[in-house]
């Protein structure tokens, strides 16, 4: 890095190449010094407060430490008192698919910290009152919430919105085995004013009980609407070869239904599915095997589906749930003739 500056290699290694002017100055490395690198093009500031300390991408980790050393509170006893936030905690935090450019950070409420504009890089800062060191990871670093207010509150953001993608994005965590239900509940329940928090409290509730897919989720809320039997959900079957969960199983009628995503797609992940599918049939099960657009895009369909193969297992449902069953008939134009022909 240089010879005149000891030190300074091992924090860039530590910070992703990017470090404040505050510790540039502890080390020896004055104004003019980042003025003369910049000019010779070995350094670039990010900001008023950031250098980082090559030309090039700055990278993820760049970003991330750029935005969390931007915002952060700086005095005789180091840094801190600023945490990466939102969709870039749950990001840093391992959840994938909800990646946002954007690195968003938050400080405690009255620090004025401007947004910051840089190139590529966009730094968006939130005012809390609520950044204990309890809801800050202890390990990670650069600093960031810990994952279930990460979550909670990046759902919350969205949920007036996108009420749909908040409820992805709960079911996601949950699903890749990043958060538990309850810890999510337990952070959603303690701060009452959060936007959407009843449609939060509604998702996790699902998630808790087995949902944990979005389109698993929406299944369930429409076979209540329909009034059909409540399944139990990932059901688990123990087997020799084997442990298997059974999406949504109506134990009482001998019926499964199976919510499948893309991941079914791929041939090997097909071809299991194909071999369990056979042993439960072969065992006198109906197996009702949905795809995940079927589900988010025709509903009605799936439970008329659903109706079916409970009605052929036994299920004989009440006046009220026949009603609601022949209005969702009527809006899809299926009848009992055309499923069973289709």
């Amino acid at each position: 890095m240089t010879k005149h500056l000891p030190g300074l290699e091992q924090l860039a290694r530590t910070q992703a190449y990017v470090v404040t002017r505050h510790q540039l100055a502890g080390l020896g490395a004055d104004r003019r010094m980042v003025e003369r690198r910049e000019l010779a093009g070995v350094w670039r500031t990010l900001g008023p407060r950031v250098v980082c300390l090559h030309r090039g991408d700055v990278g993820r980790d760049g970003r991330w430490w750029a935005g969390y050393l931007h915002a952060c509170l700086e005095d005789e006893h180091g840094i801190g008192r600023a945490a990466l936030a939102g969709l870039t905690a749950t990001e840093a935090g391992g959840l994938l698919g909800f990646e946002t450019a954007p690195v968003h950070v938050v400080v405690e409420h009255g620090r004025e910290v401007d947004d910051l504009v840089s190139g590529p890089l966009h730094v968006v800062v939130h005012e809390t009152r609520h950044l204990q060191a309890a809801e800050i990871h202890p390990a990670r670093k650069p600093a960031r919430l810990r994952l279930p207010r990460a979550v909670v509150e990046s759902a919350s953001d969205i949920a007036i919105r996108q009420p749909a993608r908040a409820r992805a994005l709960i079911a996601a965590a949950v699903q890749q085995r990043l958060v538990r239900p309850d810890e999510l509940r337990l952070f959603a329940a303690g701060r009452r004013t959060l936007p959407g928090r009843r449609l939060l409290l509604e998702t996790i509730g699902d998630a808790q009980g087995g949902a944990h897919s979005l389109p698993e989720q929406e299944f369930l809320r429409g076979v209540r609407r329909a009034g059909l039997p409540e399944p139990q959900r990932q059901r688990v079957l123990r087997r020799a070869d084997g442990t298997w969960y059974l999406d949504n199983d109506f134990v009482d009628y001998l019926v499964t239904v199976e919510v499948n995503g893309l991941q079914h797609y791929e041939q090997t992940m097909r071809e299991r599915e194909d071999f369990r599918r056979a042993v439960l049939q072969i065992g006198g099960r109906i197996v009702v095997d949905l795809s995940s657009h079927a589900v988010r895009h025709h509903i009605g369909e799936c439970l008329l589906l659903t109706a079916e193969a409970l009605a052929a297992h036994g299920y004989r449902p009440p006046p009220e749930t026949r009603r609601r069953l022949d209005r969702i008939r009527a809006a899809t134009g299926r009848d009992v003739a055309t499923l069973r022909a289709s």
